[in-house]
């Protein structure tokens, strides 16, 4: 499913994408999966790996700009 993101900004406030937000990973009966990516599944890394680089490539991050931090491990974006 593709997600856009401009519309749903235009669309809803912050407040509700938090809430749609929680109550997606609330939903989730065993996260292991989740937690474990981008490496596991084999085959989900490369288009996960791929995605997060135009988000780096395409975010207009600017100095000051609070950024939430994608991976708290080592091999996480923090890491890098």
């Amino acid at each position: 499913m593709e997600i856009h993101v401009k519309a749903l900004m235009k669309r809803l406030t912050q407040q509700e994408l938090l809430a749609a937000a929680e109550a997606y990973f609330a939903s989730i009966a065993d996260p292991t999966v989740h937690l474990a990516k981008p490496f596991a599944n084999v085959d989900d890394c490369p288009t996960l790996l791929a995605n997060f680089s135009k988000l780096l490539r395409d975010g207009d991050f600017l100095p000051g700009h609070r950024v939430l931090e994608f991976g708290a491990a080592a091999a996480g974006p923090g890491g890098c």
